[in-house]
């Protein structure tokens, strides 16, 4: 599988990852990493980089090393959901919802 080009809808199924998995979780072998992956199409080791580039803009998380290579669709949709996680997680579900009938 070639390197994968995120979009805003891959983003956001990421991010909700994100704020799903402790730290410590955030392994290639776990399961919910998996099935982010598959949602996304992407590796596992792609997802798991995603969310290192998440640690790197949550201030939360400062003290714990993060990627600092964040594209366009890291800032705005960490932006727009950081502080509402129940708007991110039914994004979510509508993303898998959509991506479950074929579409993308």
């Amino acid at each position: 599988m070639p390197n994968h080009d995120w979009t805003r809808d891959d983003t956001i199924i990421a991010l909700d990852l994100y704020f799903r998995l402790p730290d410590e979780e955030v392994k290639e072998s776990n399961p919910e990493l998996v099935e982010a992956a598959k949602w996304i199409g992407a590796k596992p080791g792609s997802v798991r980089m995603k969310i290192q580039n998440f640690r790197g803009l949550d201030p939360q998380k400062q003290h714990l090393s993060g990627l600092r290579h964040h594209n366009q669709w890291d800032k705005e949709v960490w932006g727009e959901f950081n502080s509402d996680k129940e708007a991110l997680r039914k994004a979510r579900d509508l993303i898998v919802a959509k991506r479950e009938r074929g579409e993308r």
